[in-house]
């Protein structure tokens, strides 16, 4: 159901919201569904607004404060349910905010079927028994709208029974779900222009910033706040890789957008979105030779996946790590933070290849050339060509063993 009247781009005003709502509820006799977006603060106003417009009606508010997996129960277990007309439930949202993690890889979709919190599965079963049950109840849920898209995703049978959605907001439900699904192609295509390779660079680069920042308008309408913190993070990225402009412009933009993206990433609770963006503020502050403030990234960073289940994740954090002791001379530590990033990845070629560096400074040309031999054999097109010009290696770049790595190429 949309609420809108005129073309689908322009929302009814809030009171022609509210006086649909009200309409709804004076006609609806015995079981019904009914889904209202708003803020908390705002459905205690509604709440008590309908309580005064519609006397006639018996009504009851369900406030929720903890997560449940069984509302069934709760309501079966009221003693006043047989005389009730109208149940208002609020807080339901808290069961389903445990579950907003990021998905597989950092793309933070959270909607995964794999994720479906055991509240939308309870009331998906059980659709049949509330009608059954409470024949004479219209249940009326006060959601905000991160809560209103996963009911229509991952509880799309329990959804289809409902009324529709009054969306007490700046769009319409339908606009808003709109905007949902113009939010995933607009996020397909800013990833799609970040990584392309072919064509000009520059150009890719501005046009996934364009879609990124679409992409961002749309999030805060939808009011999906982790995929506002996964746009912030993606933006700080390309802004770090942007070509065009500034480059001391760029880097400010990136940490700019690293800050923002800390901050949500913080505030819900989204330790791999916080491990990650840490570690990209890190490798911002290497770029600008900031490798001391660069470090307390990385620690903090790595403090996160070492507290959690993402030991998986270390390895890149190490050699960021790594890499910045490196830059700084202090090339025993460095050695100790490319073994941890070889201990979680032992096939890392980045990781051997700076071992190999450090033990040349370090003037152990033995340890140096066989950490750059395993690092050629896994990557013989890259690391050749770096090794060639890497003043790392000069101490050693007269010794033939050192030489011979390069025949093939010759």
């Amino acid at each position: 159901m949309s609420t809108a009247k005129s073309p689908e781009d322009t929302a009814p005003s809030r009171e022609e919201v509210y006086q649909a709502l009200v309409r709804s509820l004076r006609r609806r006799k015995g079981f019904g569904i009914v889904f209202v977006q708003c803020s908390p603060a705002e459905a205690t106003q509604l709440i008590q607004r309908v309580q005064q417009d519609l006397p006639q009606k018996r009504v009851a508010v369900l406030q929720l404060t903890e997560p449940i997996d069984n509302l069934y129960d709760l309501v079966a277990n009221r003693p006043e349910r047989n005389e009730l007309n109208i149940l208002f439930i609020q807080g339901l949202e808290k069961s389903l905010e445990p579950y907003i993690k990021p998905g597989y890889g950092g793309e933070g979709n959270y909607y995964n079927l794999d994720t479906v919190p055991p509240i939308l599965s309870h009331l998906n079963q059980r659709r049949e028994n509330f009608r059954d049950r409470f024949p004479n109840i219209c249940f009326v849920f006060f959601l905000p709208p991160f809560a209103i898209k996963y009911f229509i995703l991952r509880a799309p049978d329990f959804f289809d029974w409902s009324s529709g959605v009054f969306e007490f907001s700046s769009d319409s439900a339908l606009f808003a779900l709109k905007r949902v699904f113009k939010a995933k192609t607009l996020k397909a295509l800013s990833d799609a222009f970040l990584s392309l390779i072919r064509g000009e660079r520059a150009s890719n680069l501005e046009r996934a910033i364009a879609y990124y920042k679409d992409l961002l308008e749309n999030q805060l309408t939808i009011g999906d706040r982790l995929g506002v913190a996964n746009t912030l993070k993606a933006l700080g990225d390309a802004f770090l890789s942007r070509i065009r402009g500034e480059r001391a412009s760029n880097y400010e933009q990136a940490i700019a957008y690293y800050e923002k993206a800390l901050a949500i990433y913080r505030e819900i609770a989204d330790f791999y979105g916080e491990a990650n963006t840490l570690k990209a503020f890190g490798d911002a502050l290497q770029v600008l030779k900031q490798y001391e403030k660069a470090l307390d990234y990385y620690d903090a960073a790595l403090a996160i996946y070492q507290s959690t289940d993402l030991h998986e994740s270390c390895y890149k954090v190490w050699l960021s790590r790594g890499i910045a002791l490196k830059n700084l001379g202090q090339y025993q530590k460095a050695l100790s933070s490319f073994d941890a990033a070889l201990k979680s990845k032992p096939d890392d070629a980045a990781s051997l290849y700076n071992k190999a560096g450090c033990y040349a400074q370090l003037g152990n040309a033995e340890l140096a050339l066989e950490n750059l031999q395993r690092a050629i054999e896994l990557n013989p097109e890259k690391y050749i060509k770096m090794a060639k010009n890497d003043s790392a290696f000069d101490i050693i770049r007269d010794n033939a063993r050192f030489q011979s790595l390069f025949s093939s190429d010759e």
